[in-house]
């Protein structure tokens, strides 16, 4: 969440650069990078952000897809069923638990180290669920959930 109080930053602005300099082939980010160690990164990065955005009763859905595409990418298949290498030290377990519940996130909210308290929050819990079940059947369906305005 950016902050509203900075002296001479428009927010508006500054969004629109970020989104401009990401579009920029030329800085592209291998995926399995950005996802390596996402057990100590999620907690440490993702959660903050969503715990921040429930305190002030700010949108936060954007985030809970964040956290059901980590969830879906553990799964270590993509959309076509092809196999990814999850490069993570609990990459065993985390994958047995996102495989045993498949669109039910709780066998990975069960694990607080990485999640903390997340599964206590019925809305996040609902948000992620149907993010699992809806956005990450397709490349479409998962377009659709990107293009459509956040809310929660």
């Amino acid at each position: 969440m950016l902050p509203a109080d900075v002296p001479g930053m428009d927010p508006t602005a500054y969004c629109g650069t970020v989104l401009e300099r990401l579009r920029n082939p030329g800085i592209g980010d291998p995926l399995a990078r950005l996802c390596r160690r996402g057990s100590t990164k999620v907690p440490d990065y993702l959660l903050p952000s969503l715990h921040d955005a429930h305190a002030q009763d700010s949108p936060r859905a954007r985030l809970d897809l964040a956290v059901a595409a980590w969830m879906r990418y553990l799964r270590a298949v993509d959309l076509d069923g092809r196999p990814i290498d999850v490069q993570d030290a609990r990459a065993e377990e985390l994958r047995d638990a996102a495989l045993r519940g498949g669109d039910d996130p709780r066998p990975l909210l069960a694990l607080t180290d990485v999640f903390g308290d997340l599964a206590t929050d019925d809305a996040d819990v609902a948000v992620i669920h149907r993010s699992l079940a809806d956005a990450f059947d397709s490349r479409g369906s998962l377009r659709s959930a990107l293009a459509s305005p956040p809310g929660v």
